[in-house]
């Protein structure tokens, strides 16, 4: 296997370590998220006396959430991307002067 399908690799194993743990830290939300109880979840919404609004609201957040969530693990996995990248390219650079 050359230098440049060893580096390959690496980047791929960072990308899989990247959204292994990002998976881990979303799926740690989840699961805090879903143990807060009726009573805790009632003092966090907000004072809405017309339920369709609050149900628009709530819809809202929930879209605005998931496109948050997707963009966070966009910027990880890109800086990850990065990372692999410039090792790659010091490897190439390192081989390149020989």
């Amino acid at each position: 296997m050359t230098d440049l399908e060893n580096a390959l690799n690496q980047l791929d194993e960072s990308d899989k370590q990247a959204a292994q743990e990002t998976d881990e830290v979303l799926r740690n939300r989840l699961e805090a998220i879903k143990s807060l109880t009726r009573a805790d979840l009632d003092k966090l919404r907000p004072e809405i006396s017309d339920q369709e609004t609050y149900d628009q609201l709530i819809e809202i957040v929930k879209n605005a959430t998931g496109k948050n969530e997707n963009l966070a693990r966009i910027v990880e996995r890109m800086q990850g991307l990065a990372q692999g990248a410039k090792a790659l390219a010091d490897k190439v650079i390192s081989l390149a002067k020989v």
